[in-house]
């Protein structure tokens, strides 16, 4: 009869330790939608821009430097609101959870996010700087 007891408690001490080993990456969903926002609002933003600036003609390019300074800091901000909100949100859900939200997981996560968003981001500067501003919007 004892068995049973040293055999239940086994059972939840392996339970516990798959339960830790687990992959658990603590992002929010609500985070990727918050993200998805922002970047809706900002490409309204930007349409209005350019098209206040066109008066509605969009074949008449009136890209001058504070345009493309306005419109690159647009983008920043886009980004670094995403990047805030999905870390703040993620890190409580995380707590809530139990969870670190450092871990091998969101390590590696944050290096493959980062490589091609670096990569991007120097592809769109060498563009803007280059004038194929046709190549940056998409």
């Amino acid at each position: 009869m004892e068995e049973k007891p040293n055999f239940e408690k086994d059972l939840a001490s392996i339970r516990q330790m798959m339960d830790r080993s687990a992959k658990f990456i603590s992002l929010s969903g609500l985070a990727g939608v918050l993200a998805g926002i922002y970047a809706l609002a900002a490409a309204f933003y930007v349409y209005l821009m350019i098209y206040e600036v066109n008066g509605f003609n969009p074949a008449l390019p009136a890209l001058n430097s504070s345009m493309i300074t306005n419109l690159i800091l647009v983008g920043l901000i886009t980004l670094i609101a995403s990047l805030t909100t999905g870390l703040y949100l993620s890190s409580r859900k995380a707590k809530r959870v139990g969870q670190t939200i450092w871990n091998a997981t969101t390590k590696r996560l944050f290096i493959n996010l980062s490589i091609p968003l670096a990569a991007g981001g120097i592809f769109t500067l060498l563009t803007i700087y280059h004038g194929y501003f046709g190549f940056v919007a998409p």
